[in-house]
C-alpha cells in the first residue's frame, strides 16, 4: 500500500493504493530490460544504457517494432534512446548517429522521467521506479492501402517519449494491425474478368 494520489474519474484518491512497483532498473544492478512478469522492455541479452553501454542497445532497439501506453499495448517503432548523456538515432545510412546532449537537454532529460515515474504513479498506481533510460517511440496512426493493394503502417510523424521500464517488445500484435504485401497479379485479374484499358 501506498499514498499515490492515484486518479480515478478525474479526481485523486485522498487514501492508500495497492501500488505495483518495478524492480530497480539502475545500471549498477540491473539491465534496460526488466521481467517479463513486468511491464517492460525485455530483449534478451542486452546491457544497460550507461553512457558506455547505449550504442550497443541502440544497435538492437533503433528501428524495432514495439509497444507503448499499456495495457493498450499500442503498437510503434523504436526511433532514439537517450540516457542523459547521450542520444542515439539512425542515420541516412542506417548506422547509429551518437549525439551527446547539451546542459539544457539533460535537464530536460531528468524533468522528462520524473514526469514519466509521476504519471504512472498517478494513473495506474505503478511505480516503476527510477527512470535512467528514455525511448523516442513513434506510435502506429493508422494502417494504410496503397495503390498496388498492400496494407502498410503509418506512423505518427511526432515520437513519444516513455521510460524504457513501459516499452514492450514481448505482446502479441493485434491482427488488425498486421501488414499485408500487394496481391500478385494472378489474383488481381481473373480470366474472363472484364478491365478498362486506359490509353492507347
Amino acid at each position: 500500500l501506498s499514498k499515490t494520489n492515484l486518479e480515478v474519474f478525474g479526481r485523486r484518491t485522498r487514501r492508500e493504493s495497492l501500488c505495483l512497483r518495478f524492480a530497480d532498473t539502475t545500471p549498477v544492478s540491473s539491465s534496460v530490460c526488466v521481467d517479463q512478469g513486468q511491464l517492460a522492455l525485455r530483449t534478451p541479452n542486452t546491457p544497460t544504457p550507461t553512457p558506455t553501454h547505449i550504442e550497443q542497445t541502440a544497435k538492437l532497439l533503433l528501428g524495432s517494432a514495439c509497444f507503448v501506453s499499456w495495457p493498450y499495448w499500442r503498437p510503434g517503432i523504436v526511433s532514439a534512446i537517450t540516457n542523459g548523456e547521450k542520444r542515439v538515432t539512425k542515420d541516412s545510412q542506417g548506422g547509429l548517429s551518437v549525439r551527446a546532449l547539451t546542459p539544457a537537454e539533460r535537464s530536460q532529460h531528468k524533468e522528462a522521467g520524473e514526469t514519466q515515474h509521476s504519471q504512472w504513479l498517478q494513473r495506474a498506481a505503478v511505480d516503476i521506479n527510477a527512470v535512467h533510460t528514455l525511448i523516442e517511440v513513434k506510435a502506429l496512426n493508422n494502417m494504410v492501402e496503397t495503390a498496388r493493394g498492400a496494407l502498410e503502417c503509418a506512423y505518427d510523424a511526432q515520437p513519444l517519449l516513455v521510460a524504457a521500464q513501459t516499452v514492450s517488445c514481448q505482446a502479441a500484435l493485434d491482427t488488425r494491425f498486421v501488414t499485408k504485401p500487394p496481391p500478385g497479379v494472378a489474383a488481381r485479374y481473373g480470366v474472363g474478368q472484364q478491365v478498362v484499358v486506359m490509353g492507347d
